[in-house]
């Protein structure tokens, strides 16, 4: 009699070893659509163009007032356009925005000045197939990365979130809440970077 234990418990372990690979190059439609934004502003031609709107040097801090001198917060929900205003160029001309917006252009500027930033994203995990944005915010890199809530215009505050100074969704960070960092490249869970 042949013995074919041996040979199947090989094939499950190299099926399961497979399907980990693949299950680890999947990208979510949420996390596609802001390493995408990421890539774009990092890309060289997009620093030029954002590096071109500046006669001067600025700090990672005067970049903040700048976009906020520069955009409007726009209340409008109901834009179905808006959503897809991820070119730093088109939300300049634009003039106006919500939270991705600002942090979108705060970070294509930092980027172009040469400081290290990245876009951060709260997610309403609780439906694993719509996972929706709940506020979008960014990071510079100062001897670590430094929490700048590009609207209002908070720097240094991680906690902020926890105290409900921007929703009710503070409550939830931790459990149907998750926070990630997209730089490029990289995708990174950052919800314990938000939780006191």
């Amino acid at each position: 009699m042949v013995k074919r234990k041996p040979l199947f418990v090989a094939i499950a372990g190299i099926s399961i070893i497979v399907i980990i690979c693949i299950l680890s190059l999947y990208k979510s439609p949420f996390e596609t659509y802001y390493s995408n934004i990421v890539k774009n502003l990092n890309r060289d031609e997009t620093k030029t163009k954002v590096r071109g709107w500046f006669e001067r040097d600025y700090n990672y801090t005067q970049l903040l007032e700048w976009v906020n001198d520069t955009l409007v917060f726009d209340t409008t929900y109901n834009d179905p356009e808006r959503h897809w205003r991820t070119d730093p160029s088109v939300i300049k001309e634009i003039g106006r925005g919500q939270c991705g917006e600002f942090s979108i252009l705060y970070v294509a500027a930092c980027l172009a000045h040469g400081y290290d930033s990245r876009l951060v994203v709260a997610v309403n995990v609780s439906d694993p197939n719509n996972w929706t944005d709940l506020h979008v915010w960014a990071e510079v890199e100062d001897n670590g990365w430094v929490h700048v809530d590009t609207y209002p215009g908070k720097f240094n505050q991680p906690y902020m979130y926890e105290r409900g100074e921007t929703g009710d969704w503070g409550d939830d960070i931790g459990s149907d809440v998750k926070i990630y960092a997209f730089e490029e490249g990289k995708c990174e869970e950052v919800t314990m970077c938000y939780l006191s």
